[in-house]
């Protein structure tokens, strides 16, 4: 990221973010993709269109902390995924109140988004990370 990044940008090479809120991983009590923790009890909290009814019982992140950390890394295209329109009204609120992240805040984020896929299950597009 620190370096990668940069020097992407040094030599005209366009950067593309996605898995912003890693397939809801970071956001949810949910394997990705709207898919229940199993075993139970962990529970569902995938949107569905509307807000969770009950308190997380796993670490997550917002929506602002993901959506921040991806804008701070000043990519040319961020691809999110929002299915439904309290998600949409959500994202766009956190990027209307967006301000750069220090370093500090980032590696506040990366500490806790690590904790917040503990347990949730391999993520297919990064097995060895899992």
């Amino acid at each position: 990221m620190d370096e990668i990044l940069p020097l992407a940008c040094r030599h005209g090479v366009g950067t593309v973010c996605f898995k912003t809120f890693g397939a809801g991983k970071l956001l949810g009590d949910t394997t990705g993709y709207n898919q229940p923790l199993h075993p139970r009890p962990r529970g569902k909290f995938s949107s569905g269109g509307q807000p969770p009814g009950e308190e997380p019982q796993l670490p997550r992140l917002s929506v602002a902390d993901c959506l921040h950390y991806t804008l701070t890394l000043d990519p040319d295209v961020a691809l999110l995924g929002m299915s439904f329109p309290n998600e949409q009204d959500t994202v766009l609120e956190a990027f209307r109140r967006f301000r750069p992240l220090t370093a500090g805040q980032m590696d506040d984020i990366r500490r806790r988004a690590v904790k917040a896929v503990e347990g949730k299950g391999a993520c297919w597009w990064n097995p060895v990370a899992a």
